[in-house]
């Protein structure tokens, strides 16, 4: 997988979060991603990096995590309609309401 430098303003998760979120849709479901280790040594990041986006993608449903096995892309039908999901990070608000 080929992370690009992050965006001006834009965390390194966030840009490997979009990397990731572009690897599974194209790969089909049950499809095993790599460790956050291996991936954040293969890569250049910290463990930690990978978790925070490997955590999202889980809390969108993307994928799960399985402990002491792994992460793996949901099915489709797990995945966040369009019409559901929040807006991007570089657009919400950061303002205390």
């Amino acid at each position: 997988m080929l992370v690009k430098s992050s965006a001006p303003g834009q965390n390194k998760y966030e840009t490997l979060y979009r990397a990731l979120l572009e690897t599974i849709l194209k790969v089909g479901p049950h499809c095993l991603l790599p460790t956050a280790t291996e991936l954040a040594v293969s890569i250049g990041v910290s463990r930690w990096t990978v978790s925070i986006a490997y955590g999202r993608l889980s809390a969108e449903s993307y994928i799960r995590l399985v402990k002491r096995w792994g992460a793996f892309v949901n099915e489709k039908e797990k995945w966040p309609s369009p019409t559901n999901q929040e807006a991007e990070p570089s657009t919400r608000s950061t303002d205390p309401v």
